[in-house]
């Protein structure tokens, strides 16, 4: 018995890296993300994706192929349209897209009057730090646009503004990306 677990073990330590396609292999991003080990890579091919991405708490990178000129995520206002809430770390990454039509989805609404309406349209991360790379986010509608709580503040974001991420914990890093032409309430 301890020579089997000492294998597997093993085993799982040499595991190489899968590259998933978009839309090759899978029809959505958000299928090849479930299906995503830590460590894997999800490859998105130029085109729009009308859909809504979450990370579900994996150390996976999922980029583009030809960057975010010519690769679009759209949440078409149904809400965020990305999400990191399951402690994600700098192992996740989103590289190389143009993030539009995100929408937050009022907190109060559902809660009631004592409920704060924190709801960011573009990314919401909360207590979360993933690694957010040559991304444009514009276009995108939320409750309290670009701000900062728990304790966390950066040059980045400050409380106010646009509708693009919101971050409610953690220590989220932005590189290359441009933020334009979002709106907050």
């Amino acid at each position: 018995v301890v020579v089997t677990t000492v294998m597997i073990l093993l085993a799982g330590i040499g595991r190489s890296q899968t590259i998933h396609s978009v839309p090759g292999t899978y029809a959505t991003i958000q299928l090849a993300m479930a299906a995503a080990l830590s460590g894997d890579i999800v490859e998105v091919a130029p085109g729009t994706y009308h859909e809504r991405i979450d990370f579900l708490g994996k150390s996976i990178t999922v980029r583009s192929t030809a960057g975010a000129a010519q690769t679009t995520l759209d949440a078409d206002l149904t809400g965020p349209a990305v999400t990191f809430k399951t402690a994600e770390s700098t192992t996740s990454v989103l590289d190389g897209f143009t993030i539009i039509d995100g929408q937050g989805i009022s907190i109060s609404s559902l809660l009631g009057p004592f409920a704060l309406p924190r709801a960011p349209g573009g990314i919401r991360i909360e207590n979360a730090s993933p690694l957010v790379r040559r991304c444009v986010l514009t276009n995108n509608f939320g409750s309290t646009g670009i701000s900062a709580t728990g304790g966390f503040a950066s040059p980045l974001m400050t409380i106010g503004g646009a509708g693009a991420i919101g971050v409610e914990g953690g220590a989220p890093v932005f590189e290359e990306c441009v933020i334009h032409g979002n709106q907050g309430g």
